[in-house]
């Protein structure tokens, strides 16, 4: 059992052709209410409402159950925090951050501080496979992967991935509850479940790397890449190609040195400049 606390949440959004947000939820009074207008009218996004909603996430404190090799089985006390981030967030908003705003984003979260293992002993150069749907993504992928043990030593393990994406076989969904801030908006579902039906995806690769704590078993660095281009018709008419890049980095840290803003630490100048 996994207790798990968000103790900050910061980050900036770039939106082509829409614009850019930043958020940090140490600027920001929790459970601050939400901006007045949830939607920014003309079908744009609120960019406050993004910011509100995603800070209140922090002081999140969620359960996860996970069984021997790191892999979540259940989690508790999360469904309910997730739904008022996306009212805040606004009906656009919560469609534009429904990779962020799901129960499967923060799976990973919860896997990803164990990194990954296989589920029997293996030597240096082993490998195994390992097959998982796309947890930090709304659309409907699959990530295929090969996983080497890359090295070991006393104090860690190295495992290294590489491995494509894929679209996911069978009928697409459109889960309501993610991504969706209020219930009359079926048009709206129904026009993202055709582009998502359509969509194809072409040169879709990931590779990436874990360093793992053998003392405690805790994941001490990590770094994943995907890239994948995007078909899907475009709502404007016709066709549109997305080429899309990912970088996840996850560096082991404490919860004192991630509540310190950029720059918190240097000295303020002195009288004359000493």
């Amino acid at each position: 059992v996994l207790e798990t606390k968000i103790a900050r949440i910061a980050g900036a959004m770039t939106i082509p052709m829409m614009g850019d947000v930043e958020f940090d939820s140490l600027d920001q009074k929790a459970g601050e209410a939400a901006a007045e207008e949830e939607d920014g009218g003309m079908g744009m996004p609120n960019f406050d409402a993004i910011g509100v909603a995603m800070s209140s996430l922090s002081g999140t404190t969620f359960i996860a159950r996970l069984d021997p090799y790191g892999k979540i089985t259940s989690m508790d006390n999360l469904e309910k925090t997730l739904e008022t981030a996306r009212e805040k967030a606004g009906r656009m908003g919560a469609q534009m951050l429904a990779a962020q705003l799901n129960a499967k984003n923060f799976e990973r979260l919860a896997e990803s501080a164990f990194g990954p293992r296989p589920d029997k002993a293996m030597a240096v150069g082993g490998t195994w496979e390992r097959n998982e749907d796309g947890k930090s993504s709304s659309m409907p992928i699959q990530n295929k992967m090969k996983m080497t043990l890359a090295k070991h030593d006393d104090e860690a393990f190295v495992v290294t991935a590489t491995g494509t994406v894929e679209k996911t076989a069978g009928e697409v969904k459109v889960d309501a509850g993610e991504g969706k801030a209020d219930d009359g908006d079926d048009e709206a579902d129904a026009q993202t479940k055709e582009m998502l039906a359509k969509m194809e995806i072409k040169n879709g690769k990931l590779s990436g790397s874990a360093k793992v704590s053998r003392t405690d078993s805790f994941l001490l660095e990590s770094k994943s890449t995907t890239t994948m281009d995007l078909l899907m018709p475009s709502p404007m008419g016709g066709e549109m190609t997305i080429n899309q890049k990912m970088t996840v980095t996850t560096t082991r840290t404490t919860a004192e040195v991630a509540m310190k803003k950029a720059g918190a630490s240097k000295e303020a100048p002195k009288e004359g400049g000493k």
